[in-house]
């Protein structure tokens, strides 16, 4: 066999090698893709978490300023309202959740016409968690 006739073979072999080099650099690019998207859907993940436990803490804060309105209008109207629990559904972007809003109202010891009203507004944020908000206010009688 003359040169000529291995040269066909030479060729074939190195376009089998540059085939296989393409196929492992093709195999590394989608490897790499495929961290990347798993990275930003973690990252997504993290970010809806985190936006959601913001927006429940935000609803915590106003359930315990509600609480505060609510005893209010209830001394208002009788100055023996000693408090009580409120269970509240609230509704949320996707889901409703249960909360509760314990209202303590006690006398001020120093002013009969003061009361101290202690708020706890409880959010049930997922099976697990709980989001909570505490207020203390004085309220004076007869100035509502």
């Amino acid at each position: 066999m003359t040169s000529r006739g291995r040269r066909p073979h030479r060729q074939r072999h190195r376009a089998a090698d540059r085939r296989g080099v393409s196929a492992l650099i093709v195999l590394a690019c989608l490897s790499f893709a495929t961290v990347v998207a798993a990275v930003l859907m973690q990252a997504g993940a993290a970010e809806r978490r985190y936006a959601a436990r913001l927006a429940a803490s935000h609803q915590v804060e106003w359930l315990a300023e509600a609480g505060v309105d609510r005893a209010a209008a209830q001394l208002a109207h009788s100055a023996s309202y000693h408090g009580e629990t409120w269970p509240v559904w609230t509704d949320g972007s996707s889901e409703r959740r249960a909360a509760v809003v314990h209202i303590k109202v006690e006398h001020d010891a120093a002013d009969p016409k003061k009361r101290r009203v202690r708020i706890q507004a409880d959010l049930a944020d997922g099976p697990a968690t709980n989001v909570s908000a505490a207020k203390e206010v004085t309220i004076t009688l007869g100035a509502l």
